[in-house]
């Protein structure tokens, strides 16, 4: 016995609210977090082509803001006027706190004060400057983890439309 499935007899598909809902909840993320972390990587890009002043290290010093990290504040001459400047050094703040203490430690005694060093400054805001240029070190995770939660968003489509399927076809083996 052979089933045409083009035949009238079988009822359309209906996705639930549930699927629905969980489709969108995890394509939406997905696409939040690729778009805000790409920005991150524009930006880091635009830095590239910033230009570079000398400026002298005031402070390197460990602060705590929900995690420890480095903290160094600099100053920097552009067109006869003096900025400051400051960073963390886009340390990571994970671990525990006496990790992340060694590790803000570390990077803080590579710039003492009165250092010279070199950082990048805004052309268009001459205020606006960094140390580092490249991105965030989690830029490229959260890229991966959105990618992630793309694909699952779309097995999870391909399997709830082709488990309803399967249903409504044995629905329809059930009923003859």
């Amino acid at each position: 016995m052979s089933i045409d499935l083009r035949d009238e007899s079988i009822p359309k598909q209906k996705f639930t609210a549930k699927s629905i809902l969980i489709f969108l909840i995890l394509f939406l993320s997905g696409s939040f977090i690729i778009v805000y972390s790409s920005n991150q990587l524009i930006e880091a890009n635009k830095r590239k082509t910033w230009d570079i002043a000398v400026a002298t290290v005031l402070e390197s010093s460990v602060v705590e803001t929900g995690s420890m990290r480095p903290m160094v504040k600099y100053s920097y001459d552009v067109d006869n006027k003096t900025y400051t400047g400051s960073s963390n050094l886009q340390a990571p703040g994970f671990g525990n706190k006496a990790r992340q203490y060694d590790v803000a430690m570390k990077l803080s005694r590579k710039y003492p004060k009165g250092k010279i060093i070199s950082i990048h400054y805004n052309p268009l805001n001459n205020s606006e400057s960094v140390i580092i240029i490249t991105p965030h070190w989690d830029t490229y995770t959260r890229i991966a983890a959105g990618v992630v939660l793309l694909i699952i968003s779309l097995f999870y489509l391909f399997y709830s439309v082709r488990r309803r399927r399967k249903n409504i076809i044995q629905q329809s083996l059930a009923h003859q």
